[in-house]
């Protein structure tokens, strides 16, 4: 005797599972299609150069330029790699703190001239030492850009400051953090 199977319908959670996967998939070739045409335009995306504004705010810190600002001597466009140092790294209210920067070639570690660079409050979140921001300076021949400002009068603790430089093609960043101790 035999005996008929008729066909059964698809599970419920068949049908779940495969729709999903096809989501995905579709979701995974948007993300290689945009990353292929953002490539190729050779375009980066645009980062704020200041994150947050307050309105009726007073400044609390005060900046100077310490480096002297020069011509691009050419303009650069190949991946550059920065550095931020901070001196001294512990001050009181009131202080001086020279924060400079360094931009380099990202493969031969050549120091770039003319690349304007700026302070901004960190994108990480973390707790900015300053809040206001001193105006970009340009590297020099050396690759170094230099700012003088004044610790702020705020709590002791630990508080971080970056920089940010962007070219047509490419950006980088940098961060530092400064520990204010108490008066």
């Amino acid at each position: 005797m035999s005996t008929k199977r008729s066909p059964q319908a698809p599970s419920s959670t068949g049908l779940i599972l495969t729709f999903l996967a096809l989501v995905a998939l579709i979701g995974l070739m948007l993300g290689i299609l945009t990353h292929a045409l953002v490539s190729r335009s050779g375009r980066v995306a645009q980062t704020p150069a200041i994150v947050s504004v307050r309105a009726n705010h007073t400044p609390t810190a005060t900046a100077t330029s310490a480096a002297t600002s020069t011509s691009p001597s050419s303009a650069f466009t190949g991946h550059f790699e920065l550095t931020l140092s901070v001196s001294p790294k512990s001050v009181k209210a009131g202080q001086q703190i020279t924060v400079t920067v360094h931009a380099y070639t990202a493969d031969t570690h050549a120091a770039i001239s003319g690349l304007q660079c700026l302070l901004r409050a960190p994108i990480d979140g973390s707790p900015s030492l300053l809040t206001s921001y001193p105006a970009a300076q340009t590297t020099d021949n050396t690759g170094a850009a230099s700012w003088i400002i004044t610790a702020p009068s705020q709590a002791a603790g630990t508080y971080e400051i970056e920089t940010f430089a962007q070219t047509q093609s490419w950006g980088s960043r940098a961060d530092s953090t400064v520990n204010l101790t108490g008066a």
